[in-house]
């Protein structure tokens, strides 16, 4: 929430506002990840912006254990495009919402 509380079903209701300022929060933290593992000159534009969705989605600790940071600092971008499609299972569960989730971020970061 607004004072960093976890949210839960009980907890109450914001307003638009208030729901685009946690988020503007939250993306800042992600941002910060991502220029604190990935130094600026080895990405562009789009693929730092599919790295803040990962790391938004997925927490910046995988991130910084991905192969896909690895291949980054490598240079070998075109292959760490190849990485996202492997960060869609939840419980040991590969989910539809999240093959869809890192497809989007792969097209992004190619694009």
């Amino acid at each position: 929430m607004l004072d960093g509380s976890r949210i839960s079903k009980d907890t109450p209701s914001v307003t638009k506002d208030e729901g685009l300022d946690l988020l503007d929060k939250q993306l800042l933290n992600y941002e910060r990840s991502v220029n604190r593992l990935i130094p600026a000159h080895c990405v562009n534009e789009n693929e730092y912006s599919a790295l803040v969705s990962f790391c938004y989605n997925l927490g910046s600790r995988s991130l910084k254990a991905s192969t896909l940071r690895k291949l980054i600092l490598a240079g070998e971008n075109d292959r760490a495009s190849d990485e996202f499609p492997k960060w869609c299972f939840a419980s040991g569960r590969k989910l539809r919402g999240l093959q869809l989730r890192r497809l989007d971020e792969r097209r992004l970061f190619l694009s």
